[in-house]
């Protein structure tokens, strides 16, 4: 009895030992992140582009691993700010540009897992310089006025067009006015001229890719105190 007892307990032994060493044999989960790859957008133009991912298993019992972009610069954004999956799994993150001066932005993706440490990869934003930006200007903005010493306001739709080499024509509340474009530092300079009763002075701004604000003096026949306006547009 005390035999049969004996070769029972070292059968469970043995079981227990085998199964613990068969547990720690087990391979690590591991995975692979691809489709990293730099971007080249144009200043001045809102660029929205779509960077697909692949989360791909190798080994070990899968889990959801997790992205998050990181590391962006002001005018860079991501959406969605996180995704989640268990690999293997395909995803696309949505970057929006708006607004970023000309330069290379490294952005970060972090991946993690329950099991894993944390992953990094980057990729670069280059935002390249627009020699030509008159054609990112054009098209239909929202126009708001704002005038002193009479407090007046107006808002209207303006349809920017091309006019001269580096000029665009842009439709104000009283006259229309030739704008000079200098894109490499994002300033604009208004050519004094007549229309009607009115005359137009000392007219600059700036500009972005989404908006423009035009800063002038205005005179006329039947306003003999200047007036100092500012009109700010924004793109529809």
């Amino acid at each position: 009895m005390k035999k049969t007892s004996l070769l029972i307990v070292v059968a469970l032994f043995a079981l227990v030992f085998i199964k613990c060493k068969k547990s720690s044999d087990s391979p690590k989960f591991t995975y692979i992140v691809n489709g990293f790859t730099d971007v080249n957008v144009r200043q001045y133009a809102d660029t929205t582009f779509y960077l697909p991912v692949t989360v791909e298993f190798q080994t070990g019992t899968q889990e959801p691993v997790t992205l998050t972009p990181s590391g962006m610069p002001s005018g860079i954004t991501a959406t969605p700010v996180s995704i989640s999956g268990t690999p293997t799994y395909n995803t696309v993150i949505q970057f929006n540009v708006k607004n970023v001066a000309p330069g290379s932005y490294p952005v970060t993706i972090t991946s993690s897992s329950a099991s894993t440490s944390k992953k990094s990869y980057t990729f670069n934003v280059i935002v390249n310089a627009s020699p030509d930006c008159v054609p990112i200007l054009v098209g239909y903005y929202k126009a708001k006025d704002a005038s002193s010493p009479y407090i007046d306001s107006n808002t209207y739709s303006a349809n920017i067009l091309t006019g001269l080499a580096n000029q665009i024509s842009v439709p104000l509340y009283t006259m229309t006015a030739y704008v000079d474009v200098n894109c490499s530092n994002g300033t604009l300079t208004i050519e004094d001229h007549n229309s009607g009763d009115f005359r137009l002075t000392n007219g600059t701004g700036t500009f972005n890719g989404s908006t423009m604000v035009l800063n002038y003096t205005l005179t006329g026949i039947y306003n003999l105190v200047p007036h100092t306006c500012t009109t700010t547009l924004t793109k529809i």
